[in-house]
């Protein structure tokens, strides 16, 4: 490329409202950063493409942890099944940043799925999270988008699409040219129009105060008309002593209608302490809880024990059944990595015990029978 080419830079902590026009000579980094770009742009259009050695090779110091990789590969497998989860952190070194990046860094790299993925944080969160997924996905083509309507402007001319402003497929649904946009609440707010425009992979909603506002309430549900195949909310701790609000939740990670229907009906019958706690109930089951992980991870012959920590059992059976799942994605028994223990009873009082809870919290959604059915 010529020395004198220009190129528009948009520069780290700095808002797209920022961006400078620069010479390619003009920075070290240039060169590696525009092939780069280059690449995104090839793999988004499935142009044929030879990724540069400096570019293929990831940093094995940014492998994740055991927990992390085993959360990671649930999200992989709900994603598979498109099915809306939770996952809760409430540990210090909050791994919700790491979590979503491995697990789209995994699909990209192992399914070669480069689908855009919308994740939503508080305004104060969105540079870590941008340097998270630089640090350990540096692959994934991420934007951010927020600020001003300048800075947003400036993302729709250049960021979002190949040719044009916004670009449409045959069904009408824009085509990105990011895999990953992180944006703001508020912001979402002012273009929830323009995010129904991209059918989205995964849409990751994040919230980490201790209680779910009416605010956040709402956002969930402007979040469930856009068109998205995967939903996470991932939080720190919450409390669901709201009704509306774990309603709101469990629409936002889309059950079919007509089963949220039916489990509404089943909630007329019940006092509204009673209603809330079978929707808590309901949400738990769809939760990935960070500690219970790291626990079962840790002393897996304590799954076996008669007093095993009811929590701590029933996410490492969401462990093994999103194994179960991954194995028969790839046709090999032997790459399904187990989490209990060889001694575990599966036929136990305690383990059917919890399987027969958690039918019980499943048939909430099934129809109620009248008296004249039966």
């Amino acid at each position: 490329m010529p020395p004198n080419t220009r190129l528009l830079v948009k520069w780290w902590g700095l808002p797209y409202a920022d961006c400078t026009w620069e010479t390619i000579d003009g920075h070290d980094d240039f060169d590696m950063l525009l092939e780069r770009y280059t690449q995104f742009d090839h793999e988004s259009l499935k142009r044929p493409y030879s990724v540069p050695p400096s570019l293929a090779n990831v940093d094995e110091s940014n492998k994740p942890s055991k927990g992390v990789q085993c959360v990671a590969r649930w999200l992989l497998a709900t994603w598979f099944e498109k099915e809306g989860v939770c996952f809760v952190d409430n540990s210090p070194l909050c791994k919700h940043a790491e979590v979503a990046a491995n697990f789209i860094a995994d699909r990209k790299r192992q399914y070669d799925e480069h689908g855009p993925s919308l994740i939503i944080v508080a305004e104060s969160e969105l540079e870590h999270w941008s340097r998270e997924f630089s640090r350990i996905a540096p692959d994934v083509n991420v934007v951010e988008y927020g600020g001003s309507a300048t800075c947003r402007a400036t993302v729709q001319q250049h960021e979002w699409s190949f040719v044009g402003a916004f670009p449409r497929a045959t069904n009408g649904v824009s085509t990105p040219r990011f895999n990953v946009l992180i944006t703001t609440h508020s912001t979402v707010v002012l273009d929830i129009v323009l995010l129904r425009q991209v059918r989205w992979e995964s849409v990751i909603m994040v919230e980490n105060a201790q209680k779910f506002t009416a605010e956040t309430s709402s956002l969930l549900s402007r979040l469930g008309s856009l068109h998205a195949n995967h939903r996470v909310l991932m939080f720190r701790a919450a409390d669901f002593s709201d009704l509306h609000v774990t309603l709101n939740i469990l629409e936002f990670l889309k059950r079919a209608p007509t089963s949220m229907r039916n489990l509404e009906a089943r909630l007329l019958n019940l006092s509204q302490e009673e209603a809330c706690m079978q929707t808590a109930a309901l949400l738990a089951v769809l939760t990935m809880d960070y500690q219970f992980c790291e626990a079962a991870l840790r002393n897996k012959q304590a799954l076996a024990e008669a007093d095993a920590c009811m929590g701590t059992l029933h996410t490492a059976r969401l462990l093994e059944l999103s194994e179960i799942v991954l194995a028969s994605k790839v046709a090999k028994e032997s790459d399904r990595r187990s989490v209990f223990p060889a001694c575990f009873d599966y036929t136990s009082t305690q383990y059917l015990g919890l399987l027969h809870q958690l039918q019980a919290l499943h048939d909430m959604y099934r129809p109620l029978v009248s008296a004249e059915q039966r």
